[in-house]
């Protein structure tokens, strides 16, 4: 994504520079949790956009409480990028277990990653649903302690979920059109 042209001032891209750019459907929380703000981010390999997160974050106090991420994956051409849908949502699910805490030294945050991948990782697959612009849609779920994610292949996207807390009905996501208007 380019940001600036010679001679021209720094520009930050929008939300909608950043759907076109990923040109793939983003899916997000039907309804977040109230009073949560949900903070988008991006992520690429090899020069191409690969994810945008969509994470939802409570920020009452001094501190960020993360309540949920939804990450959507579209597909690349790579040899370093794993495919494999049950492995993105252990990472996902690992990264969201780590994120927020605080560690001092290089060794404990290498536990803290380490537990985390860990957990992720004993976590046992089963099947699920989540509901997707209103339908049911068939998935796998992960289950460590209070949190859940789930993973669903949506047309050429992969979608992981994870949830801070286990949601009271159904997980629903909405599609965010490719190229949100302006």
């Amino acid at each position: 994504m380019e940001y600036a042209a010679p001679g021209e001032s720094f520009r930050l891209p929008g939300l909608p520079d950043v759907f076109t750019e990923f040109g793939r459907p983003v899916l997000v929380l039907a309804r977040p949790e109230v009073g949560s703000v949900c903070m988008f981010g991006t992520g690429g390999i090899d020069g191409s956009p690969w994810t945008v997160d969509a994470d939802y974050v409570d920020q009452a106090g001094s501190g960020v409480t993360h309540l949920a991420l939804v990450r959507t994956h579209r597909p690349v051409e790579s040899r370093v990028v794993d495919r494999d849908p049950l492995g993105l949502l252990r990472s996902a699910v690992s990264s969201f277990l780590t994120n927020g805490v605080e560690a001092g030294s290089p060794e404990e945050q290498c536990r803290i990653l380490d537990d985390a991948h860990a957990a992720a990782e004993a976590a046992v697959a089963r099947p699920a649903v989540v509901r997707i612009d209103g339908g049911p849609v068939g998935c796998v779920a992960l289950e460590i302690g209070s949190r859940r994610g789930f993973v669903v292949e949506h047309g050429d996207v992969v979608v992981t979920v994870v949830l801070a807390v286990a949601p009271a009905g159904d997980v629903e996501l909405v599609t965010v059109p490719v190229t949100a208007s302006r």
